[in-house]
């Protein structure tokens, strides 16, 4: 069953700052619900704007679809929400401890999990430590948490990777999702996700951003090496991580035909119904020139990694084999699907 404990609460101008309007309508829209399972027909219906879609929307969980999530193992799902994910990962099979920052989000998450094995916690990532939770986690999740992280007195992103990556147990893995700072979006004049404005990462993040910031591909690589996370898998969910459509390895990009087969699987690179970006410029071509000058992983839009101390936690985690997934748009569940493209005698098979 979904329980929900207090575990040290932030202030209240801290929980509010998290909040996007939609909260209470969420709560009633799930309390009277009759399905509330991941791929819910009845929760879609009641998407009106982008707050609603991004809490409702079927496509949210296919960032998870590359992991592999069964029976018997632990997961903690940091900064949780209204408990999207943590409600995937059950259904899969895992016990999760979702962490929670905003009372009423993690209300609507237990809410959300009930009767599943999903433990809902208020409280802040630092408040799992080995002592509450001495054995550890198979995954933990931190998807769109860390940009968060500079804007509080925890010592920054350093440090709040180091505490994560002491949380998973011998042979598990960290799970970091993330915009990337250098992303096509992003030099396209589309703004930056959680500031508002178009540019202020590619421009350093000056003065004035609270702390928020994204980071690059050698800057997170090199933030999770000194974390310990040294092995490490990365992959590029299109359009970004929120809604992804597909997903992408490294090994698509080394392809000789990776220009077209990019394209095809990508489609257009960037959501304009939210991400912006400068009307009139032909995305797909922009990004084909991308791909072709080798450019595609440093300026993919999203990141997800996977990461561990070794790479058997990473191919545990994700294992290797498949060159992309793709998925369905946000249609009824009968007509959802997942295809893996894999290679077969230097072909790709869908």
């Amino acid at each position: 069953m979904a329980a929900c404990q207090p575990e040290g609460t932030a202030s209240g101008d801290e929980t509010l700052r998290w909040r996007d309007g939609s909260e209470e309508r969420l709560l009633d829209v799930l309390r009277s619900a009759s399905d509330r399972s991941t791929a819910s027909d009845e929760l879609a219906s009641h998407i009106t704007d982008w707050p609603s879609r991004y809490h409702l929307d079927r496509r949210r969980t296919n960032l998870l679809r590359p992991l592999r999530v069964g029976s018997g193992m632990r997961v903690l799902d940091v900064g949780a929400g209204t408990g999207v994910n943590s409600r995937f990962l059950a259904e899969a099979g895992a016990g999760v401890v979702a962490i929670e920052g905003d009372p009423l989000r993690a209300e609507i998450a237990g809410v959300r999990c009930d009767g599943l094995d999903v433990e809902v916690r208020v409280g802040s990532a630092t408040s799992v430590t080995a002592v509450t939770d001495p054995d550890g986690f198979d995954l933990v999740l931190c998807i769109g948490v860390l940009e968060y992280s500079g804007s509080g007195s925890g010592g920054g992103p350093a440090a709040f990777l180091a505490h994560l990556a002491g949380l998973a147990r011998p042979g598990g893995a960290l799970v970091v999702a993330i915009e990337n700072q250098m992303g096509l979006a992003y030099w396209l004049g589309a703004d930056e996700d959680h500031l508002g404005r178009p540019f202020v990462g590619l421009s350093g993040y000056p003065a004035g951003t609270g702390g928020i910031r994204t980071h690059s591909r050698v800057g997170l690589a090199g933030l999770l090496s000194d974390a310990g996370l040294s092995a490490q898998r990365w992959l590029y969910p299109f359009p970004d991580y929120k809604l992804p459509v597909a997903i992408l390895t490294d090994d698509v990009y080394r392809r000789p035909d990776a220009v077209d087969l990019v394209d095809q699987l990508v489609g257009p690179p960037i959501d304009r119904s939210r991400m912006g970006g400068a009307v009139g410029i032909d995305q797909r071509a922009v990004h084909r020139e991308v791909v072709a000058a080798g450019l595609g992983p440093d300026m993919a839009n999203s990141f997800l990694v996977v990461a561990a101390a070794d790479q058997g936690a990473v191919d545990a985690a994700c294992g290797d084999g498949v060159l992309a997934w793709r998925f369905t748009g946000d249609r009824r569940r009968c007509f959802m699907q997942e295809r893996r493209v894999t290679v077969s005698n230097g072909r790709c098979r869908i």
